[in-house]
């Protein structure tokens, strides 16, 4: 019985962790694009002058501190707060 309420516990705190880092994912790619002022269509910047990179070696470091910065990017584009230029470069929308 004590290893089921540790099993339902760890669950909890798993998915409460998970929710606080995406949010604060949210605001800090929030915060990049109001802090280099990419707030329209002539300010747009790219994916690097954001700061945003793909990590994609495999490294141990990559995997226990990874950042969600492209995918953080893409549900800010799909939830419509930024928008994609033609040229690949993004702003922020909608800037409260």
């Amino acid at each position: 019985m004590i290893e089921v309420i540790t099993i339902i516990i760890g669950i909890i705190i798993f998915v409460l962790v998970g929710r606080h880092k995406s949010k604060k994912n949210v605001n800090a790619i929030i915060d990049k694009f109001k802090d280099k002022n990419a707030l329209n269509k002539d300010n747009a910047l790219t994916k690097n002058e954001l700061g945003i990179t793909h990590k994609n070696k495999k490294t141990f470091r990559n995997i226990i501190f990874k950042d969600y910065g492209e995918e953080t990017l893409e549900v800010l584009i799909n939830s419509n707060i930024v928008k994609r230029t033609e040229d690949g470069r993004y702003y922020l929308v909608n800037c409260k």
